[in-house]
């Protein structure tokens, strides 16, 4: 009796919903909860209040449908008794269900992680939406305690790099790295459920998109031309509008002339050349859109530009000997094979895997207000032990000041502060690799 009557005190005043909730596990998803009941003719908005060891967490919103209220809850761990409590406005008042209980289903199709370190300070509200590159390859949404709470697998992207939330908060978009320019790259589009799929053909799309509100994407692109009797395999962004019509914002070779001297000259194909048969230069793995403008980073120039986002005119660059930023001694700029950064107010902070030769890999943050020409290093972050992520990884600051450091196919990420002490560390097993990672406060 305890429980309902707790919930009873916590809901104190609101009247009571006199339809049933029906519950039910997601037949694709099991953790996913399918929550639904029949309208009141004068409701107005409905969402559903929902957690686990008898606590309203969380809040999902409701659509109606042939006279029923619908909701999709996630972010319930496996295995567990999840409470569910409808909420309908009619007439000015909120009006509730009895609460209902769920037991979730398992997930034991993925693989297990392991929370190494949870310290005081590390955090606990929102979770990590990411993908897992290998074993298997899938987009998955992890809690802070390192549990896979939500997966879908994409057997068709090979390895899947990337996954971002929807924008109208219904699924999850997931894409294929390409870094091998198969050529046959894809976007899919699964709802929270896991029981409808939009699969968009890229074409030579790889490594990382964005999503706009009025629903067109952009991503980057595997691009060759023929230069002195060689193909050169560069990058272009590509621009899909609502209607589905695509467009060529910006290329490379449009920016700069291809220099021998520079770019990772290894053979390559895709693009329009033969497979292995062109030098793969410019090599982007990276895009965000922030402020009107998108931002690329570049494995091949070791540089990150900013390019606007209507007419795709280059607006600067960070790194490489074009660098527009140096140090105080007016070298420019130079990352050492990088992946993926985040701009701050008045800082850039990246991702440097580093060579082959050094061994280790960091996140290193440099002063910068993209107008100022000489730029320095303020904070860094090396594990210890030192661990070397070829592929991939990215950092991401937080609310708090800590920063998350995804050493992605090194399968570990860690929360720093700002000192360097870990608050908080997630590793996989050998032989699981992550794609990109990142942190939202909430999953609607």
């Amino acid at each position: 009796m305890l429980l309902p009557l707790l919930l009873a005190c916590a809901a104190d005043g609101a009247g009571a919903l006199s339809s049933p909730l029906d519950l039910s596990q997601s037949e694709v998803i099991p953790t996913v909860v399918l929550a639904s009941w029949e309208a009141d003719p004068d409701a107005t908005a409905a969402s559903v209040d929902f957690g686990m060891d008898g606590q309203r967490t969380w809040t999902a919103p409701a659509t109606l449908e042939d006279g029923r209220w619908t909701a999709t809850l996630v972010g319930l761990k496996p295995d567990v008794t999840a409470t569910v409590v409808a909420v309908e406005q009619v007439d000015g008042e909120a009006l509730e269900s009895e609460p209902t209980t769920i037991q979730t289903g398992s997930n034991s199709a993925m693989p297990g992680l392991t929370l190494g370190v949870q310290e005081e300070g590390a955090w606990t509200e929102g979770f990590l939406v990411g993908t897992l590159v290998t074993n298997p390859s899938a987009a998955v949404i992890i809690d802070s305690d390192g549990e896979i709470v939500w997966w879908f697998e994409d057997t068709e992207n090979g390895q899947v790099g990337r996954a971002r939330l929807s924008r109208d908060g219904r699924g999850v978009w997931l894409m294929g790295i390409n870094a091998h320019n198969q050529g046959n790259n894809s976007l899919l589009w699964v709802s929270l459920d896991g029981t409808q799929t939009t699969r968009i053909e890229l074409g030579d799309g790889h490594h990382d998109f964005v999503e706009h509100e009025d629903g067109s994407l952009a991503w980057l692109t595997h691009h060759s031309e023929m230069i002195d009797g060689a193909y050169i395999l560069g990058d272009t962004l590509t621009v899909r509008a609502p209607d589905g019509s695509t467009s060529t914002l910006w290329s490379i070779f449009d920016w700069r002339e291809y220099d021998p001297e520079e770019g990772l000259q290894t053979d390559g194909g895709g693009g329009g050349a033969p497979a292995g048969g062109a030098i793969m230069w410019s090599h982007f793995n990276s895009l965000r859109y922030q402020d009107g403008a998108y931002l690329m980073g570049s494995l091949g120039l070791s540089a990150i530009m900013k390019i606007d986002g209507s007419t795709g005119e280059p607006q600067w660059t960070f790194g490489s000997k074009t660098s527009d930023f140096t140090d105080a001694d007016g070298d420019p700029i130079l990352l050492e094979r990088q992946h993926h950064f985040q701009l701050l107010d008045d800082s850039l902070l990246v991702f440097e895997n580093g060579s082959s030769e050094r061994g280790s890999s960091r996140a290193v943050e440099f002063s910068f207000d993209q107008v100022t020409p000489v730029v320095e290093e303020i904070w860094s972050y090396t594990p210890d032990p030192t661990l070397y992520t070829f592929s991939l990884g990215n950092p991401q600051r937080l609310d708090d000041g800590s920063t998350l450091v995804n050493f992605a196919t090194s399968g570990q990420v860690d929360q720093v502060s700002p000192e360097g002490q870990v608050l908080w560390r997630l590793s996989s097993y050998l032989g699981t690799a992550f794609g990109y990672m990142d942190h939202v406060q909430g999953l609607y």
